[in-house]
């Protein structure tokens, strides 16, 4: 006997199964497509296509693939030179003037700021060093921060205390263990709201 009840909760639990798995789907899709845009930089009257007078469909699409192949090669290649030049003196020199060009841009510079120092942490490996984010209550009562544990000394936690929005600095404290709490994010998450100031946060 169709009961409605059944046939409900049987769609509701298809959709749970099925959504996961179309927005996998969706993203590779829309990467896809982004990818094979490459193809169009190339004017149409320079485009393989074009100069050979392709008219088999999939020709045409075996040659874009190429195309986009290639431009993504080049786009690589392209990246790595400019992370070549910006190992030398007149490189890093280049970079800094257009940083501080970005940097006189009201909108452009917090974003760039934030995007930099986020880098900056990751690469820089200070994230690894991280067990898990706590909060504290620093500077003084009635006030919460987040923190990172580092460690252990003489039964005390040894913390790290970043400012924002520059993570890399920040303060060194050892506190007992019932003086904190587990703030429930990763390191990731905590970096990412410490250095947008608190725009940026989990669930947000």
């Amino acid at each position: 006997m169709f009961k409605l009840a059944t046939f409900r909760n049987n769609l509701i639990a298809g959709v749970l199964v099925l959504a996961p798995i179309g927005a996998v789907f969706g993203i590779v899709v829309w990467i896809w497509d982004k990818l094979m845009g490459l193809s169009r930089i190339v004017p149409y009257q320079y485009s393989p296509r074009f100069l050979f007078g392709l008219n088999n469909l999939y020709a045409i699409r075996f040659i874009d693939f190429l195309t986009t192949v290639v431009m993504l090669a080049v786009i690589l290649l392209i990246l790595a030179a400019v992370g070549l030049v910006s190992r030398n003196y007149f490189g890093k020199k280049l970079l800094e003037r257009i940083a501080r060009f970005v940097s006189r841009v009201p909108v452009l510079s917090a974003v760039y700021s934030t995007l930099e120092q986020l880098l900056k942490t990751f690469a820089s490996g200070q994230a690894k060093n991280f067990r898990r984010v706590v909060q504290l209550e620093y500077p003084r009562k009635g006030l919460y921060t987040l923190a990172f544990v580092t460690g252990e000394r003489d039964k005390l936690l040894t913390v790290y205390v970043p400012t924002t929005p520059n993570p890399t600095s920040g303060f060194y404290l050892m506190v007992a263990p019932d003086e904190v709490r587990d703030a429930g994010m990763t390191v990731e998450d905590a970096l990412k709201e410490i250095i947008s100031m608190g725009i940026v946060h989990k669930g947000g």
